[in-house]
């Protein structure tokens, strides 16, 4: 089940989501991500066609503790210096053949720095 979450940050600054996924339940248990891969996706608002930002378990994502399903987003100052402050859309999702699955989505808010 896919968990919305929203978060914020300055344009042109390095950024670390962090992520723990888990089966959804009520208690929740945390799942054993080992081995799956994810794709990390930004854009304009959810219906846009182009992608602004993209990381994937092999260029910016990272299952930091893959046992207890923790992985990071990790985004550096070039992916946002050059957008525009204001509401983004995106969303994580395992792209794993025959268990593809969005595992959070929400809303960034990229705010205006004051220091460049």
């Amino acid at each position: 089940m896919a968990r919305k979450a929203n978060c914020s940050m300055f344009r042109g600054e390095d950024k670390t989501l962090t992520v723990t996924v888990d089966n959804g339940a009520t208690p929740p248990s945390v799942l054993n991500i080992t081995g799956w891969t994810l794709a990390f996706t930004l854009r304009q608002s959810a219906g846009d066609v182009t992608a602004l930002v993209t990381k994937t378990t092999t260029s910016g994502i990272s299952l930091t503790a893959p046992l207890t399903g923790v992985f990071e987003v990790s985004l550096e100052d070039v992916d946002t210096i050059a957008l525009v402050p204001g509401k983004y859309a995106y969303d994580v999702k395992r792209m794993d053949a025959g268990t593809e699955a969005v595992l959070v989505y929400g809303t960034l808010i990229l705010l205006a720095e004051v220091t460049r």
